[in-house]
């Protein structure tokens, strides 16, 4: 550990600056989990160090759902390959596509190229649809197609798929625990003054059906959601100025980090590097 600040943002009061491998990356540490912030070029770096290929360029970074690991879709030499970079190792395996998602055992649940050739599922479905994304979990995704959102649980994609909402567009991505389902949303007609807004979904024999929802009405790109403290990491809607915050669902407060990555995480690891 090269630097130590001790100083008050919020709730936190500690925030480390430490080494990954040659990286300088932060990490605030809270009751619950280490907040992790990173650039795309410090996670090409890393990747480098422990792959062969020439050229590395990463694709699509997340976590997974038990937040032990962040998986890194990445083309080495213009081959698909993913790294699962743990708190002390990382593994690397061959991808069968630029973007693909596995589940908290690793296996590959769908990819894609190219949103428009569709996505495959590994049970054999193809869906076509804009901006899909996964929850961590792998468990279940959402999908635009036209102007509605739809969500679907990967195992049967199909079969599982249903019409969400007709005047919200899900933009923010989908998170679950064992029993709930978040995502966040955007207001239609979408424009620059569409609000942000965090939707609590529920399940009832198939229908998924929205309870109730929250506005964000500052919030822009999210991050990532830590269940346990019910806090969300997001950035503001500013171009000119972004800055990354800590919003608390409960309460409605907000805590402004002194961290402006182009990724940032949540994760359960113990230590401060890997």
């Amino acid at each position: 550990m090269r630097f130590l600040y001790l100083f008050r943002i919020g709730i936190y009061a500690v925030i480390m600056i430490v080494p990954l491998l040659g990286q300088i990356v932060g990490a605030s540490v809270t009751n619950q989990s280490i907040l992790f912030s990173v650039n795309a070029d410090y996670i090409e770096k890393l990747i480098t160090k422990h792959d062969n290929a020439t050229n590395i360029y990463l694709v699509m970074l997340r976590r997974n759902g038990i937040s032990d690991r962040l998986i890194a879709n990445y083309l080495a030499d213009n081959i698909p390959r993913t790294a699962a970079i743990f708190e002390d190792r990382i593994d690397i395996q061959d991808a069968p596509a630029k973007c693909t998602y596995y589940d908290d055992n690793g296996k590959i649940i769908a990819w894609y190229d190219n949103l428009e050739d569709g996505i495959r599922f590994s049970n054999g479905d193809k869906i076509s649809g804009n901006y899909f994304r996964v929850d961590p979990s792998g468990r279940y995704f959402t999908i635009d197609q036209g102007r509605t959102s739809w969500i679907g649980k990967t195992d049967n994609p199909s079969r599982s798929l249903r019409p969400l909402t007709t005047n919200i567009l899900i933009k923010g991505g989908v998170y679950t625990t064992d029993d709930k389902i978040i995502a966040f949303g955007v207001t239609e007609p979408v424009s620059v003054e569409s609000s942000l807004q965090l939707l609590y979904i529920h399940e009832s024999n198939g229908v998924f059906t929205i309870s109730h929802s929250q506005e964000i009405p500052w919030g822009g790109r999210v991050f990532d959601v830590d269940f346990c403290s019910n806090k969300i990491l997001l950035k503001n809607r500013s171009d000119f100025w972004p800055v990354t915050y800590i919003y608390h669902a409960d309460t409605g407060k907000r805590d402004r980090l002194l961290i402006n990555r182009q990724y940032s995480f949540f994760m359960r690891w113990k230590k401060k590097r890997h």
